[in-house]
């Protein structure tokens, strides 16, 4: 006689998992529910995981074909944890796109922003008829990660229901406001919203003033940033730095920090005040530098500001990146400035310090011959013989050539 093996469920699901890490364009995974009603749910699960709408994805879908996919199918609904969202113009004044975007309930990322080829405008997230729809998605207990960018507007009362967010991420030329004409008129959650990670853009400081200074109807803050552990920056001009200060002050438990300066010259001496409330925590920082002319320090004065987190002795950091860009066609000095670097990482006082990383890309578009790189090329024995030579600290040194 014969016999029939039957797999367990389990293993079934195991299979068709691991055929989901690889299967980029989902062709094997829509075989499989093809192949077999067991294999349809699990499949389903990866197939529809992941959404793009109007997007420029590979796999981005229209806003219709998500609606027509939802009307014909209620039940997909369900699958989709992760939403790359890019609004028409169209889409604002569809009610069948809001009835689209009520059928969404298990979301754990969403990302939105408004961005049209032939138009500069953004989406004003206080006052669109998409607002309630966008509401039910950021208030879905489910979801833990949110990102947008090229937003105005952003009420930061909006996420007072959200308790479970974890990670936020606020794109370049974001504006903040502290509420609407509606106040926040529902059930008050136990805790404010205590995130693990933050990201901000350029000219975001109205949107992180906003932020830290939003409160509750029962006066306690819309976000306790105590817990926080990655944040990244990007500070362009001084007018950042207070709100930058105000964020950083109610951070004491930081492990990761990536912060960029597009004119260090200016505001780099925001770096070890950046850091120091966190020095006990903070093992991983990455520093990115914009340079643009030889009248400018190379490093900014990150030499003088880890000197200050060097001298406090309960510093833990163990990685520091350091990424250097010479803007198109500029020039940058090559001299001793670089060797405070190595100068300040090799005293002692560092006691977790296991990696360094220093590059530096130089970006050309009509820059005449090699004379900058060959420079830049000599400091690991001209300016960093201490670091290149450590035995306790594992230096990397690279140069990067980028046409533009």
């Amino acid at each position: 006689m014969s016999s029939t093996l039957t797999i367990p469920l389990e293993i079934e699901e195991a299979v068709i998992d691991i055929l989901a890490q690889d299967d980029k364009d989902l062709s094997s995974l829509k075989a499989c529910s093809l192949a077999c009603k067991a294999f349809v749910p699990v499949a389903r699960k990866h197939i529809f995981s992941s959404v793009a709408l109007n997007t420029n994805d590979a796999n981005s879908h229209s806003t219709s074909s998500l609606e027509g996919l939802l009307s014909e199918a209620p039940e997909l609904a369900g699958y989709i944890r992760h939403l790359n969202y890019n609004i028409k113009t169209e889409d604002f004044t569809s009610s069948s796109v809001q009835d689209c975007l009520q059928r969404l309930t298990k979301l754990q990322s969403l990302s939105v922003y408004h961005f049209e080829s032939f138009s500069r405008k953004k989406l004003d997230w206080s006052n669109n008829p998409l607002r309630p729809a966008l509401l039910h998605l950021l208030h879905l207990p489910t979801l833990t990660s949110f990102k947008m960018f090229s937003v105005d507007r952003l009420v930061a009362s909006d996420f007072i229901p959200c308790t479970n967010l974890k990670k936020l991420s606020i794109g370049n030329h974001t504006t903040g406001i502290d509420k609407t004409d509606e106040p926040f008129s529902g059930p008050l959650p136990d805790q404010p919203v205590q995130l693990d990670e933050w990201a901000s853009g350029i000219r975001d400081f109205t949107v992180i003033s906003s932020v830290c200074k939003s409160l509750r109807p029962d006066g306690r803050p819309v976000f306790d940033f105590s817990s926080l552990a990655k944040l990244s920056l990007q500070i362009e001009r001084l007018e950042d730095i207070p709100a930058v200060q105000e964020l950083s002050k109610r951070c004491s438990t930081l492990s990761n920090v990536d912060v960029t300066y597009w004119e260090p010259e200016f505001i780099i001496p925001t770096l070890a005040d950046l850091l120091r409330p966190s020095i006990q925590t903070l093992k991983h920082v990455r520093v990115g530098l914009h340079i643009d002319d030889v009248d400018i320090d190379p490093l900014g004065g990150i030499p003088a500001q880890l000197e200050d987190i060097r001298q406090n002795e309960k510093n833990v950091l163990e990685t520091l990146d350091i990424f250097v860009l010479v803007q198109t066609d500029s020039d940058c000095r090559t001299g001793d400035d670089w060797g405070k670097l190595d100068e300040v990482l090799t005293k002692s006082g560092w006691p977790s310090l296991k990696k360094v990383s220093l590059t530096i890309e130089i970006a050309s578009f009509g820059r005449q011959g090699q004379t900058l790189d060959e420079a830049l090329r000599k400091l690991p024995e001209t300016q960093f013989a201490r670091l290149s030579k450590s035995e306790s600290i594992e230096f990397k040194f690279d140069i990067e050539n980028t046409l533009v």
